[in-house]
């Protein structure tokens, strides 16, 4: 994960951790995942405004997996992909 600075970093907005909690409840084991959304701070990426997030973490992590992802169709007929991954020491990534 590249150095956060701490001044992007920002709690989850209740649409996000509604969805979050939402996909998690589809993963065995997410429950275990849940509480870290009480406290999680995320930064928004630079991605062109898709929306992706990154969950702030504590030491050097690396790209544990895919825990669950999902698609729609937004407004205009565009899919939209989300998935909510963890890293390897078993905490949300992204």
């Amino acid at each position: 994960m590249p150095h956060q600075n701490q001044n992007d970093l920002r709690p989850l907005r209740p649409e996000e951790d509604s969805l979050v909690r939402a996909l998690l409840r589809h993963v065995t084991g997410g429950e275990q995942l849940l509480h870290q959304l009480e406290c999680a701070q995320v930064r928004d990426i630079d991605d062109g405004a898709m929306g992706s997030l990154e969950f702030a973490g504590v030491g050097h992590r690396s790209l544990g997996g895919c825990l669950v992802e999902a698609e729609y169709l937004d407004r205009d007929g565009v899919p939209i992909s989300i998935a909510v991954n963890s890293g390897t020491n078993g905490m949300l990534y992204g």
